[in-house]
């Protein structure tokens, strides 16, 4: 009875992992998408990957002293307008840490126009959809 005890266990055990292997994968992919609609100036691709709560907050951005907070429509508009976008960026996620249907991940985007880090906060919907609903981008 202990033997079976202990493969339900570790039965369980193995299926969160392969589950949270999973979510990592998808959320991996769905940064990637992010990344590259960007770049290629996507407005119809980045509006199905951000939650409608979307925001960007950035801190002290170039040369700012200020916070500045765009919610989801004026980040599409800027990227629509080609003020943001339009580079060729590598994506490099160096810290991804999942708390349920909420993620966090450390990103390294390195482009041609401008190379940044992000911390960037992902939200799982009821369609069990990955979606960013924040972007905290840094200068390294």
């Amino acid at each position: 009875m202990k033997h079976v005890f202990s493969m339900a266990i570790l039965s369980v055990l193995f299926t969160m992992d392969v589950i949270a292997q999973s979510d990592a994968g998808r959320i991996s992919n769905v940064i990637t998408q992010f990344s590259k609609a960007g770049d290629m100036h996507d407005v119809p691709v980045l509006d199905k990957l951000l939650d409608n709560n979307y925001r960007v907050l950035m801190n002290r951005m170039f040369g700012s002293d200020k916070v500045v907070a765009l919610q989801k429509s004026d980040y599409l508009n800027k990227v629509s307008s080609k003020e943001f976008g339009g580079d060729s960026r590598t994506v490099e996620i160096e810290n991804l840490v999942i708390n349920g249907t909420t993620a966090s991940v450390q990103v390294n985007f390195t482009g041609e126009k401008l190379s940044y880090r992000s911390i960037i906060v992902l939200v799982k919907n009821a369609d069990n959809d990955w979606k960013l609903v924040a972007d905290l981008p840094y200068m390294s």
